[in-house]
């Protein structure tokens, strides 16, 4: 019975970060946004045409919010 409950507050817990990210393109880049923490990684860029030399800034801001961009994803 303690494993279950274990088993479910773990998954609990990992989507709860999920349901706080929110994907939104800036400047052409496309970030996940964690609204809890206020941190930003590059987003998923798969079929896009991207060619040129991309710019990662340290910061984003959207909403009036600004989101410090921590990691570049898959």
């Amino acid at each position: 019975m303690k494993t279950k409950f274990f088993t479910f507050f773990t998954a609990l817990a990992l989507s709860a970060g999920q349901l706080c990210a929110l994907q939104v393109r800036i400047d052409g880049i496309n970030y996940n946004l964690n609204e809890t923490d206020l941190t930003a990684e590059v987003g998923n860029h798969q079929g896009s045409s991207l060619k040129d030399t991309l710019i990662i800034p340290a910061s984003v801001e959207y909403e009036s919010k600004t989101y410090s961009v921590t990691s570049i994803g898959n």
